[in-house]
């Protein structure tokens, strides 16, 4: 299966290869500085390589515009219909990344339970991810699933997706719908149309992993992220709007979006295009913690999850405009979120196990994880989705 990544490493046929291609880069950066000092006297001291020059965020920022530049990717931030994912089944990898509990209320047959914070190594290690057309990461409301199918993507893992709306969306028993929940109009009396600018440039965050080459810096920063887990990277807009002033607020909107109302001195970034190092990047603040809105939290959480592997202390709002001017967005936006059309009927299967068909052989946690699924590839007709948008 060809995995698209970039047009210059097309031909690298799934993510292990390309995380394998990801090392050789930064292995070769090595070498050349290494063979460089070729006239030196080697000495005790080069055994161990001194990184505390090192601009590692620099070498972040370079080798993720090099290697595909992906939240700024037309299908960011990767999510898939449930309808989709309800006729592939059979071509997918579906991990739940819920609670144990959850998971055991109701879960997609066939899902497997995975903790967020083993999701990386799981993948890496455990999971035969090639054998699969698509990895679907399944969480409640789609949010955490977004955010950490970010972190896989820029680490390699190109053919991972999060389940657009999650279990919120697959089915009409999951209750209570946490989606459903949180719709709110309750600040959509005091948004605003007036365009708010950035003019003061900051330097780019620092960032010491005491690694040496882009692939490694970044592999080190994703693991850090996984592991602090996206419930404390998410604030709700009571607490945002309580004290908006201590926030650098970004509106990840289309300029009409924009232009029809947001919240009071939200800066427009617009997607895919403004998260650039030299476009609107640069005027991002280090001396204050960022939050990012979209209309259903699931852009927004990408973003952060990119936001904070560079460093930034961002945050994403809880189910974004959905949660605050939920009728205003429906007005002019069919991917705001409606019950009536965004919630399936698909079955969902209880208990501990994946399924009772492979009960005896499917994991059930990443506890006993330890042996590759082996599921057999049943190719059907995809379906198109999958691409970007809240």
């Amino acid at each position: 299966m060809l995995i698209k990544f970039k047009p210059n490493i097309q031909k690298l046929y799934h993510m292990r290869h390309i995380r394998q291609f990801f090392t050789i880069l930064s292995l070769a950066g090595t070498l050349v500085l290494f063979f460089s000092c070729g006239n030196q006297e080697t000495s005790d001291s080069s055994a161990t390589k001194d990184t505390s020059n090192i601009n590692e965020s620099a070498l972040l920022l370079d080798f993720i515009a090099k290697s595909g530049d992906i939240i700024n990717s037309e299908q960011a931030p990767f999510l898939v219909p449930a309808a989709d994912v309800y006729e592939n089944i059979k071509n997918y990898l579906v991990i739940d990344i819920r609670d144990t509990s959850e998971y055991e209320d109701g879960h997609i047959d066939g899902a497997i339970l995975v903790n967020t914070k083993d999701i990386i190594n799981y993948l890496d290690k455990k999971a035969n991810t090639g054998a699969y057309e698509k990895v679907v990461l399944a969480c409640h409301t789609g949010q955490t699933a977004s955010y950490y199918t970010t972190l896989l993507h820029l680490i390699g893992f190109t053919n991972v997706y999060a389940l657009k709306f999650g279990m919120s969306g697959w089915s009409k028993e999951i209750s209570p719908n946490k989606i459903v929940n949180s719709l709110s109009n309750k600040y959509a009396g005091i948004l605003s149309r007036d365009s708010v600018g950035s003019i003061k440039q900051y330097d780019f965050p620092t960032i010491k992993t005491g690694q040496s080459g882009g692939y490694s810096i970044l592999t080190t920063r994703a693991n850090e992220i996984a592991n602090l887990g996206f419930g404390k990277v998410k604030i709700n807009i009571d607490t945002l709007m309580q004290n908006p002033d201590k926030y650098y607020i970004i509106n990840y909107f289309t300029k009409e979006q924009y232009s029809k109302g947001h919240l009071p001195g939200a800066v427009l970034f617009e997607p895919r295009k403004s998260f650039i190092k030299d476009v609107m990047l640069k005027y991002l603040p280090t001396n204050k913690p960022i939050v990012v809105y979209c209309l259903s939290g699931q852009t927004s959480a990408s973003v952060v999850a990119y936001l904070r592997v560079l460093g930034y202390n961002a945050f994403t709002l809880s189910l974004g405009a959905n949660a605050f001017m939920h009728d205003f967005v429906q007005s002019y936006n069919d991917k705001a979120f409606n019950p009536l059309r965004d919630i399936a009927n698909y079955e969902l299967v209880g208990g501990k196990n994946p399924s009772i068909q492979n009960a005896t052989t499917a994991h059930t946690s990443t506890s006993t994880a330890d042996k590759e699924i082996k599921t057999p590839v049943v190719k059907k007709k995809q379906k198109s989705g999958g691409g970007g948008g809240c």
